[in-house]
């Protein structure tokens, strides 16, 4: 048996497609969103690409997007805590207030799907997002790519 670590500067389609498997260890695309918008896509299209990996893409994309997890877990009966949901294409400050207020919440938390470390974390009250909007405003502009925010 043979043992190819590969450094994350190594990581190429080629390398990965040189060996039988490769063991998703240490560093990963979310790693890459840290390194900039043209390391991130070129991580994902390698990893998409190569067809060897382990977890497989497919397996690491659905942990990624909280909410494929989050609402298969739900349907198969696991008790998950109320959650919303924000999606980039349709997403508001306003909306998603809206939709917050809508479930009764006083209080909630905000996290991101592709992301780590609780980066892009947050715990918010409905009452000092209506006195001052530009919270959830300056929230949205400072994290304008991620895909969905998960809020509970």
């Amino acid at each position: 048996i043979e043992v190819d670590i590969i450094f994350p500067e190594d990581i190429t389609l080629k390398r990965l497609k040189s060996n039988m498997v490769n063991y998703v260890i240490g560093y990963d695309v979310i790693n890459a969103v840290f390194e900039g918008q043209e390391r991130f896509q070129s991580m994902i299209n390698i990893f998409k690409s190569c067809g060897n990996l382990m977890p497989s893409w497919e397996v690491q994309e659905f942990i990624y997007m909280k909410s494929s997890y989050m609402t298969r877990c739900k349907e198969l009966g696991v008790p998950m805590a109320p959650t919303i949901f924000a999606y980039k294409k349709d997403r508001t400050p306003l909306k998603l207030l809206s939709d917050i207020k809508a479930q009764g919440w006083r209080m909630f938390v905000m996290k991101q799907s592709y992301m780590a470390f609780s980066l892009g974390f947050c715990k918010l009250t409905v009452e000092e997002c209506e006195k001052n909007p530009k919270i959830l405003e300056d929230y949205f502009e400072e994290h304008s790519d991620c895909p969905e925010y998960v809020v509970q």
